[in-house]
């Protein structure tokens, strides 16, 4: 796919930096990435987070974090996905608070909703610690942000399997008790 020159074959930069990630070739990403930091594209810049971020590489990532910048300060609308790799990247670091704190920025300044998964990767790894406190706070901050979530499913042509129908199924328990139930 690389072909002898790569700077011929630009196409493929997307795929070859999350590819020679999934290889935990650290060094075919940044020599991929270089092709592509001079004028990156936004796939390739979303690869690049992403790859990094797999590689638990998240200082390398600030050329990306800087052209999110960039296309912030020339006016172009930054979209949820774009969100959504650098909150997954600092999850994979293991910078869960770093993570809280983007998808919060993104959610309050851009007036978006961000992408579902990027509250539950959060929300997954304050669970995975215990963080009762904080698993909570993300569920709140979804509620707030309007994720209902059988609508928004039905609404995006997704139909949840078993195990995702079961968890709809306890959060709507929550929804029709009354206080003082909960009090009891």
């Amino acid at each position: 796919m690389e072909g002898d020159n790569i700077k011929e074959h630009r196409w493929a930069c997307h795929a070859l930096l999350l590819l020679y990630a999934a290889l935990r070739k650290a060094d075919e990403v940044g020599r991929v990435w270089k092709v592509c930091e001079s004028n990156p594209k936004v796939d390739e810049c979303l690869a690049a987070i992403e790859s990094w971020g797999k590689l638990n590489k998240v200082e390398e990532t600030k050329a990306g974090k800087n052209l999110v910048k960039r296309m912030d300060d020339s006016g172009f609308r930054i979209s949820p996905f774009t969100w959504d790799a650098l909150v997954k990247l600092y999850v994979e670091a293991g910078e869960v608070e770093k993570a809280d704190s983007i998808l919060q920025k993104a959610n309050h300044q851009n007036q978006m909703m961000p992408i579902f998964s990027s509250y539950m990767a959060i929300m997954d790894q304050y669970a995975k610690r215990g963080d009762i406190h904080n698993s909570e706070k993300m569920l709140h901050r979804m509620w707030q942000a309007e994720w209902v979530y059988r609508e928004r499913m039905k609404a995006d042509n997704i139909f949840p399997n078993k195990a995702v129908a079961g968890q709809l199924a306890q959060v709507d328990v929550f929804q029709r008790m009354v206080v003082s139930d909960l009090l009891d």
